[in-house]
């Protein structure tokens, strides 16, 4: 189970003037809520009031996890050993897990929410992940790959080791060895690197120094392994057998988040003799050099099968550089129109709606399904992963309001595609 990554200054998008539904809207549904807009025809919430419609849904989302979160046959809470649940029974479903980049999202969550709620529990819910994955997720010291998480691992496993892909490409119909779920003892330097992020802010937040210690881990594991990387070559591979550096998957053009980890170790004081700056500035060239440049931003989740052909795009990667732009223009004298481009990119080619599976049409009570396109249906919604990868649509937001700032403000429409996104997690949620 995943959850976005909650930041206060969301308020806004969510603070829409209340007014009478449209006519044409009244039988209109959208995840089971009544479509309701505003006479200029742009979608309001469907929490009253409307002022309170941000701080009840992520109250509902943090209550879930604080409290309604079951334990599995193995002792655990579901969000420890699954990544998926059955929304009926609450309990996790047999599909591989991602620590990794789950609890770092959680780490950018909880902070995020404390920060706006006061709320020190989401704290230690995090830490119990965080503590979790050091203790049951993370390679020997004497691996080539030493003491960095890995970012799969098989459902309701207690040991995190990479999950079997073995079992899960016969599912499908693919070849033996698919890469789906990373298989036993593989891991993906990219999630190395979020993890490390987020062990980085936990530290600065809790001035714990385990977590400090597991951050400068991850970082010591990027560079050294770190190359120049060309056009079918990224500086890490996307995935790679811990214990003998042996390659799966060559290519991945989620690097910024190296880039962030580097970033911050530098500004800690923490810049391992030069070796980390050298490093970000092999990661930053490539970035610029080729995905910057060829819009190939493929292999990000975990749970595709090896994508020769570069092919299996997402919006993660080019959103959350897009995002690291805004927030460091310094980084880029073209940031404005880099950040621009990327998510124009997004929109464009993610952005597409057809008419729904009967399976969607049963779970989501909708007629289409928004935003779907190369089998992966992120821009707006994938089911359990649609709270997760909300930390991408933040960047499009930002632009919005920095260029409000140099021209009159625009309302998002309902068919904006950004404010699409930003919209649903308002309607994805029970009231319960």
């Amino acid at each position: 189970m995943k959850l976005c990554p909650l930041v206060p200054w969301f308020c806004m998008i969510l603070m829409l003037a209340c007014a009478q539904p449209l006519p044409a809207q009244q039988n209109t549904r959208l995840n089971g809520h009544r479509v309701v807009l505003d006479s200029q025809g742009k979608l309001l919430s469907w929490v009253d009031p409307q002022e309170r419609a941000y701080d009840h849904v992520v109250r509902l989302g943090w209550e879930f996890i604080l409290n309604k979160v079951p334990v599995e046959s193995n002792g655990l809470k579901t969000y420890l050993t699954y990544a998926t649940f059955d929304p009926a029974t609450l309990h996790g479903t047999d599909w591989p897990h991602d620590p990794a980049g789950l609890y770092a999202m959680f780490v950018d969550c909880a902070l995020g929410y404390y920060a706006y709620s006061g709320d020190s529990t989401v704290i230690d819910r995090v830490r119990e992940m965080l503590d979790y994955q050091q203790a049951h997720g993370t390679t020997p010291a004497d691996w080539d790959w030493a003491r960095v998480p890995y970012s799969s691992s098989d459902p309701g496993a207690r040991e995190y080791f990479g999950a079997d892909d073995t079992k899960y490409c016969r599912h499908e119909g693919d070849k033996d060895h698919c890469g789906r779920g990373d298989g036993h003892y593989a891991l993906e330097p990219d999630k190395v690197a979020e993890l490390g992020v987020g062990y980085l802010k936990f530290y600065e937040m809790t001035g714990e120094q385990k977590y400090r210690d597991a951050a400068l881990a991850c970082a010591k594991a990027l560079a050294g392994h770190v190359r120049p990387g060309d056009l079918t070559h990224s500086p890490w591979p996307f995935r790679v057998f811990a214990h003998t550096n042996l390659l799966r998957e060559e290519y991945s053009a989620q690097v910024i988040a190296a880039i962030k980890l580097f970033d911050e170790l530098g500004r800690l004081g923490l810049d391992g003799a030069g070796d980390y700056s050298r490093t970000r500035k092999t990661a930053w060239n490539w970035l610029m050099k080729y995905p910057m440049r060829n819009n190939i931003w493929s292999a990000y989740f975990e749970d595709i099968p090896f994508d020769t052909d570069l092919l299996n795009w997402n919006q993660y990667s080019p959103l959350e550089t897009g995002r690291y732009l805004l927030q460091h223009p310094e980084a880029d004298p073209d940031w404005r129109r880099h950040s621009e481009g990327l998510i124009a990119w997004v929109e464009r080619t993610f952005a597409v709606d057809v008419s729904a599976t009967e399976h969607y049409r049963w779970v989501q009570q909708e007629p289409m399904q928004y935003g779907q396109r190369w089998g992966a249906n992120v821009i707006s919604s994938r089911h359990n992963r649609t709270w997760t990868r909300w930390a991408a649509t933040r960047a499009a937001t930002l632009l919005f309001a920095l260029s409000s700032m140099r021209r009159p403000a625009t309302r998002l429409s309902r068919r904006s595609r950004s404010g699409r996104s930003i919209g649903r997690p308002i309607w994805r949620t029970r009231t319960d």
